[in-house]
């Protein structure tokens, strides 16, 4: 077997392993399985773009995830770059797994990344409606203090202002 394919084995192993993982939910060691998968500097292409994949399906929000997707797209780029479609067989198919893999993952991300903004825009308006209510509420208070400029007579005075104008009509 030639150290090539040894190393490979090695790589598809470990991403097997990782994949294994997050099927079993255990996510906190297959990220870190991950990331130190990723600090092996032999890591081959094709198994460091499925290494960044599995990272992208666990990470936390979508600009995680898009990050990672991105860093795997300029992997994509440049292996397409180094062997044109048509050149090698095998290259064109990882690609292709890998392309349908990131079409998916950019989907997943284009729908929480609007999800969250659909929600950020939902609490603006909320926000929003809240003070003018808030605004309404302290302007309706303040004409019913106070209906008169020279504040003779307020809603507020109420009953008090109409029995001081009866006394004084009973004293006349």
């Amino acid at each position: 077997m030639s150290y090539s394919c040894m190393v490979d084995k090695k790589f598809t192993e470990a991403v097997n392993e990782l994949t294994a993982l997050y099927d079993v939910d255990e996510l906190d060691e297959c990220i870190a399985g991950a990331h130190e998968l990723l600090s092996d500097s032999a890591i081959p292409r094709y198994h460091k773009m499925k290494t960044l994949l599995i990272l992208a399906s666990t990470a936390e929000d979508w600009k995680e995830a898009n990050a990672y997707r991105l860093e795997i797209e300029t992997i994509c780029r440049q292996v397409r770059a180094w062997h044109p479609i048509g050149e090698a067989a095998n290259i064109d198919e990882y690609l292709a797994e890998i392309r349908g893999t990131l079409d998916e993952l950019l989907s997943v991300i284009n729908e929480e990344e609007r999800e969250e903004h659909d929600y950020e825009a939902y609490k603006m308006m909320a926000d929003n409606e809240e003070r003018v209510d808030d605004e309404r509420a302290m302007e309706e208070g303040d004409h019913a203090i106070s209906d008169d400029a020279d504040g003779e007579h307020s809603e507020a005075d109420g009953d008090e202002g109409k029995v001081e104008e009866d006394k004084q009509a009973q004293n006349t």
